[in-house]
């Protein structure tokens, strides 16, 4: 594995209305790319670019190569992508679910192999989710499902995994073990991570750099402890933050307006 990213003067615009305006970021093979910043900042739509979902200009690379020179299934191959909610078929068991992520893999016939079985099998295994394979998604917890798709992007062996905001709907002890796991995989399979995460205390202590967008442009990028400071996060969503050190661990917090009515 070990495949990194390069946007290069990303623009996307939506009607009239440009959402990135010339983003460029470059993102290092294995490693976890947070990409930050305030709702509406551009952070799906830099995210889609890299699965085709949005018209673009400028360039987007994986491996070196133009993500427009692939086939779809191509593609699906390098790049495996976690949406903000993702869809779950209804009636469908967690292993089929998970099967899917052999999809760019099947011939013609559309017939699963005996490794593509147990590649599947592999997967539910790294995320203690055996027991589950027979079990109905809609029975899954927000933490389950969170697994789950983990789980078919790794059946789908792709390269990089993109997540958009894939945490957001967790309480924060099913967000932190979910980061952790994520953490967990990517260490052991060499994937390259690219993540649009809203928590900046999780981005802080997970990533090992980050890109903090602002109206659709880069402010910042670089070593968390470097782009995360008060000064800079206080501009960007224009909020009183205090960046804390608790126990070797950095926290992010945003203090309360002291203007609040009475």
């Amino acid at each position: 594995m070990n495949t990194g990213v390069e946007f290069s003067e990303v623009e996307v615009t939506y009607g009239s209305h440009r959402v990135l305006k010339g983003v460029s970021i470059d993102i290092a093979p294995g490693s976890w790319h947070g990409i930050l910043g305030p709702n509406g900042a551009g952070k799906s739509s830099l995210l889609k670019t890299m699965i085709g979902a949005v018209p673009y200009r400028g360039s987007v690379h994986v491996g070196g190569a133009s993500v427009e020179t692939f086939s779809r299934r191509e593609r699906a191959k390098i790049v495996a992508y976690v949406p903000q909610r993702p869809i779950y078929p209804q009636g469908m068991a967690v292993f089929d679910y998970v099967l899917l992520g052999r999809t760019p893999y099947l011939g013609t016939l559309g017939a699963e192999t005996e490794s593509d079985l147990a590649l599947c099998w592999t997967a539910l295994a790294d995320l203690d989710m055996t027991d589950f394979a027979e079990r109905d998604i809609s029975t899954l917890s927000g933490g389950e499902t969170q697994r789950l798709s983990l789980a078919r992007v790794l059946a789908q062996q792709a390269d990089i995994v993109v997540l958009d905001e894939a945490t957001a709907s967790l309480d924060v002890a099913a967000q932190h073990q979910v980061m952790e796991l994520i953490d967990t995989l990517r260490t052991a399979r060499g994937m390259t991570v690219v993540a649009a995460i809203h928590d900046l205390t999780a981005a802080a202590q997970f990533c090992d750099r980050v890109s903090l967008l602002d109206s659709g442009t880069v402010v910042g990028s670089g070593p968390p402890g470097e782009v995360l400071t008060e000064e800079l996060l206080g501009d960007v969503f224009e909020q009183s933050i205090r960046v804390i050190d608790v126990d070797g661990s950095t926290v992010i917090v945003s203090l309360r307006s002291q203007e609040v009515s009475k």
